[in-house]
């Protein structure tokens, strides 16, 4: 699971790479215990976090050195145009009023720094198929829900410019989602059938301490299936580059 972690993180960060000119100061908002953050280290960015969890901040400082922010970070004149890029994962569908935060998110970020949202898409196949059994739902948690054109109106009225928006989703979690359903579906009858006998492979090979990389082979047949069932249209997850204007 780690190692899946730091591939995506690195396929998040070379994303991020293309549309910033100089590696500068990277705030994650939402960081937990820093491994994204760990990751950028090694890609030349100066790393800060926030997040509510101050255990998860503490270890981000000890285990990687992460700059950790305080509560009132938004309001303290010293980040004020400090930095170069903002990030937020699976962030925003906790915020009672986004487009607030995001408007006093933007008073940090350097004119022309780049913002990176990311969020659940409640047009994604998995929610149009399964309803309130969708891994992404969990109401009272998720204050907001969006889809890809609700989310670039509310980073546009947050007065950033939207300049990339993607729908997406790891394969590897796409099929371990699909596996993880029960209903009549045929499909997912035969998915329920495979997780078995991988499982049992796994665990038959482990007795004989034999490392096959079934989480590729998982990978590889999410991939599949994402091909079948929404072509890449209908992903779980949007993304979405923006950029704060330049001041005039």
């Amino acid at each position: 699971m780690k190692h899946e972690l730091t591939r995506r993180y690195k396929n998040q960060l070379k994303e991020i790479s293309r549309f910033v000119k100089e590696k500068g100061k990277l705030v994650d908002i939402g960081c937990s215990i820093g491994m994204f953050l760990s990751t950028a280290i090694s890609f030349g960015f100066e790393p800060y976090g926030y997040d509510i969890n101050k255990i998860n901040l503490q270890k981000a400082k000890k285990f990687f050195g992460i700059n950790i922010l305080k509560d009132n970070f938004l309001e303290a004149k010293r980040y004020e145009n400090f930095f170069d890029i903002a990030t937020l994962w699976d962030v925003l569908e906790h915020m009672k009023d986004p487009i607030e935060f995001l408007s006093k998110l933007m008073s940090i970020i350097k004119p022309g720094g780049l913002l990176v949202v990311q969020c659940p898409n409640m047009e994604s196949y998995e929610f149009l198929k399964f309803g309130n059994k969708w891994n992404w739902l969990t109401p009272g948690d998720h204050l907001q829900f969006f889809t890809l054109k609700s989310l670039v109106r509310v980073v546009t009225k947050a007065g950033f410019i939207p300049i990339k928006v993607k729908l997406w989703l790891n394969p590897l979690t796409f099929s371990n989602v699909m596996l993880s359903f029960r209903n009549r579906d045929p499909t997912l009858f035969f998915n329920r059938l495979l997780f078995k006998v991988i499982n049992k492979l796994k665990n038959y090979f482990q007795k004989f301490k034999l490392n096959i990389p079934f989480e590729i082979i998982r990978g590889f047949y999410g991939w599949f299936l994402q091909l079948i069932h929404h072509g890449g249209h209908r992903h779980s997850l949007i993304k979405v580059f923006a950029i704060k204007p330049n001041s005039t």
